[in-house]
């Protein structure tokens, strides 16, 4: 019997990249654990990214590979400790946010992933988008997003995990190489930062905190604005 979420040729139909309803099957405690881990290790890159970046490179990476940060990593290291520690964290990532998509939908995949919840617009785009090259986006633009809807759209896991592997091996190569290009420019921002260090981290953690609060906030506003229209 076909899935009624793909379409004849074995692709997502356009109605299964809408928003559908999450699995009511409970999420295993392993995978809230997971996406908490994710979180926390995400924020905690981004707060101490100068000190990390200085003193323990790839230690930035395993916690938050960012773009920017593989950029500024890149002058700093070999090209292929750089792809497997950006490779193995990013596509552990996206493998969580898969599950996630599948018993949360999207919009919960993004709250436990820490982003805040006001993205409605590019959301229904990327939707959109996925329904027809959900292939291509899940290489080129790997990510909690294309992820999550992967998994709320009935993509098999591992079409989903192989093209996400190939999209971020591929742009953390790409990654090295302009991290390399760059290093001329780059490298009075790092030394800034080395003799700057203690100082630069106390902002970034600054920035962190309030960011996290900005969105812890938006998320209580949001559920009681929900409560009040239920009642």
């Amino acid at each position: 019997m076909p899935d009624p979420q793909m379409s004849t040729d074995g692709q997502p139909s356009a109605s299964a990249a809408k928003a559908l309803p999450a699995s009511h099957v409970p999420a295993p405690s392993w995978l809230v654990w997971a996406a908490g881990a994710i979180a926390v290790a995400t924020a905690v890159g981004a707060a101490f990214a100068p000190y990390l970046l200085i003193k323990y490179p790839f230690v930035l990476l395993a916690l938050n590979p960012w773009p920017r940060h593989q950029l500024l990593v890149a002058p700093q290291s070999g090209v292929w400790p750089f792809l497997l520690i950006v490779g193995l964290r990013s596509v552990f990532s996206c493998a969580v946010s898969f599950e996630l998509g599948r018993h949360y939908g999207v919009r919960g995949a993004a709250l436990l992933e820490g982003h805040a919840p006001d993205f409605g617009r590019v959301l229904r785009t990327v939707e959109l988008l996925f329904g027809r090259f959900w292939a291509v986006l899940l290489v080129l633009a790997p990510g909690w997003l294309t992820s999550a809807l992967a998994g709320m759209s009935g993509v098999p896991r591992g079409s989903a995990l192989l093209l996400n592997a190939s999209g971020v091996l591929g742009w953390a190569w790409i990654n090295h190489r302009l991290g390399a290009w760059l290093s001329p420019w780059t490298a009075p921002i790092i030394q800034f930062l080395r003799e700057h260090m203690l100082v630069a981290t106390a902002v970034c953690a600054a920035l962190v905190l309030m960011y996290q609060a900005y969105t812890h906030g938006k998320q209580r506003l949001l559920k009681r604005r929900a409560r009040m229209t239920r009642e």
